[in-house]
């Protein structure tokens, strides 16, 4: 009899190789952006805290913003959707203060939707792909699929 938390282990093992590759090639490259230091934190994110909605990424999440999306924010023009090029990277925590590393998850908007990547904090994949339906499902609530914060209007 399977038992919760199955989805993961079958979820890891229905990510396509080159959405595996392409998912690692994104977040090695996040990773070198040095994105805790070079993207803004996301509105409302200046500290990590809990998600009101709850969610799968950890306890307390840290959520960054690459520049396309910080320059729209700025710009404050109405948007229905975020630029081509931005990238929304969340840190998710055990603790306020830190404590465990939990989740690394990102999504990068493409002129086709989202590509997702979403690790364990172990560095295990456990989602990847063009509007990855796992992602895509739950993200489906927010502005062009972002639940964390708005675009502007």
């Amino acid at each position: 009899m399977l038992r919760w938390p199955y989805v993961p282990l079958l979820a890891l093992m229905t990510v396509a190789c080159a959405d595996r590759n392409e998912a690692g090639e994104i977040h090695d490259q996040i990773r070198a952006d040095d994105y805790r230091q070079t993207y803004a934190r996301a509105p409302g994110w200046d500290m990590p805290r809990q998600p009101s909605a709850g969610g799968p990424h950890g306890s307390f999440v840290d959520i960054y913003v690459s520049e396309e999306i910080s320059d729209a924010l700025e710009a404050g023009e109405p948007l229905t959707e975020w630029p081509e090029g931005s990238i929304i990277v969340k840190d998710g925590w055990s603790a306020a203060s830190g404590g465990d590393f939990e989740y690394f998850a990102f999504m990068e908007r493409r002129e086709d939707g989202w590509f997702w990547g979403e690790y364990r904090g172990t560095g295990r994949l456990v989602a990847a792909g063009l509007d990855d339906r796992r992602c895509a499902g739950c993200h489906a609530s927010g502005d062009d699929q972002v639940r964390a914060f708005g675009l502007p209007r």
